[in-house]
């Protein structure tokens, strides 16, 4: 008989395949802790910051400065440059490094390039997008704005996973790649690679200890394949050891994700009950988009009467899923224009009580106009891409469902009766 169709069979050659690999993984595990002792090969500071696209945009910043801290002036600027594309020689001369530059050279005057570096009569401009999507509009006003300020511009987009910006039309995305004056660069390859050179090439023994911590950040939160871990080389060699225990993993391979998603929807499902019961009938509280593994699914809590699209979010910000965040979305229509005009600075206020707010509660940050608060989920929560992760949800651990359903609950009590009036003025 098939084991595959056998049930007790199928749970006995789990079992010993199963034993086999965990034997010889506790054996790694001894050998890696008995080397971090002196080696420490897990340690990085960035464990502990966890920074946000805000963070990130500070550290980038002062690394292509010339006069940033780091004192190894134009080093990392020049490899940089190199990266996308423009040779140091033809632009030689001062150079400032900007944050949150404000676009006052198109109408949007009020949005802000998180990187520029100006040369003069060149300039380029970097928005940095590790985990969320841009705003309506944001990149063409980027590109209109160095149009209007530089004779010469680049405009880099640096998303996580290398993704074409969303707020460009594909015929303006095209027009600017074919004029050298936007190029895409994404964490996984581009900027890890540029990190590794900065590292390499750095004289000064602090910086370089710094560097390699943030290498190893953005290989562990982009998943930047390096070759096969002694762990993941021992599981492949316990794998091809036998017909059996191939077809094992090959089913297990075939299958993972449809595994994962049962756990997580049904863990997910375990906190829309508690959600419910503790908000009551007036909300609706659901699982807006059912493919648990990729980004952009979501937890949405809201009351009928908001419009456009308004609701509480937990959120997969990357496929996994990983990068779990709160967030409130006050929907697709939020520019208030012509004969509602007069509401707009009502909005405003509104949506800057409202994340005041919710920062008494847990200090978030503001994306964009549609998202005025957002903030990352806590560790060990925020990732569910995870060994741990998997046999918490799967367990349905009452401190885990806990910590998502009071963490929805109170933002819905807190931004509810300020959603209400946002709401209202549309």
């Amino acid at each position: 008989m098939d084991m595959f169709t056998d049930r007790k069979a199928l749970t006995t050659a789990l079992g010993e395949f199963y034993g086999t690999v965990a034997t010889r993984i506790e054996y790694i595990q001894k050998q890696r802790k008995n080397a971090d002792l002196y080696e420490a090969t897990g340690f990085t500071a960035f464990d502990y910051i966890h920074p946000d696209e805000n963070r990130l945009s500070d550290v980038i910043c002062d690394l292509l400065d010339p006069s940033g801290k780091h004192g190894q002036g134009t080093l990392f600027l020049n490899s940089f440059l190199e990266v996308v594309g423009v040779p140091p020689e033809t632009i030689y001369t001062r150079v400032r490094a900007k944050r949150e530059d404000r676009t006052s050279y198109c109408s949007s005057s009020e949005r802000r390039i998180d990187i520029t570096l100006d040369f003069g009569d060149f300039g380029i401009g970097i928005e940095n997008k590790p985990f969320a999507f841009e705003a309506e509009n944001q990149l063409t006003d980027y590109s209109l704005h160095l149009r209007g300020k530089y004779k010469r511009f680049l405009l880099v987009y640096l998303s996580g996973d290398g993704r074409e910006p969303t707020s460009l039309s594909k015929s303006d995305l095209a027009a600017l790649q074919a004029a050298k004056e936007l190029i895409i660069l994404d964490y996984q390859t581009d900027f890890y690679r540029w990190l590794q050179r900065c590292r390499h090439d750095c004289k000064a023994e602090k910086v370089r200890w710094f560097l390699e911590d943030f290498v190893e950040y953005v290989k562990k939160t982009f998943a930047w394949e390096e070759g096969m871990t002694k762990e993941a080389t021992l599981i492949a060699d316990t794998c091809v050891e036998s017909e059996q225990n191939l077809r094992i993993a090959a089913k297990l391979f075939a299958n993972a994700n449809p595994i994962k998603a049962k756990i997580i929807q049904e863990f997910i499902q375990s906190v829309i009950d508690k959600v419910k019961q503790r908000l009551g009938q007036s909300w609706t509280v659901e699982d807006v988009i059912e493919t648990p593994l990729e980004r952009g699914s979501c937890i949405a809590a809201y009351k009928t009467t908001w419009k456009d699209g308004t609701c509480i979010l937990l959120h997969c910000g990357k496929t996994g899923p990983r990068d779990l965040n709160f967030s409130v979305f006050l929907g697709n229509k939020l520019s208030v224009r012509g004969h509602q005009i007069a509401n707009a600075l009502e909005n405003t206020t509104l949506t800057t009580e409202l994340k005041q707010a919710l920062d008494r509660y847990a200090v978030g940050r503001r994306l964009c106009d549609e998202t005025p608060w957002w903030k990352f989920v806590d560790e060990p929560y925020r990732d569910w891409n995870t060994e741990e992760a998997l046999i918490f949800l799967w367990k349905k651990d009452e401190e885990a469902v806990e910590y998502y359903t009071q963490h929805l609950f109170k933002i819905c009590e807190v931004a509810g009766p300020l959603l209400d009036g946002i709401c209202d003025l549309r």
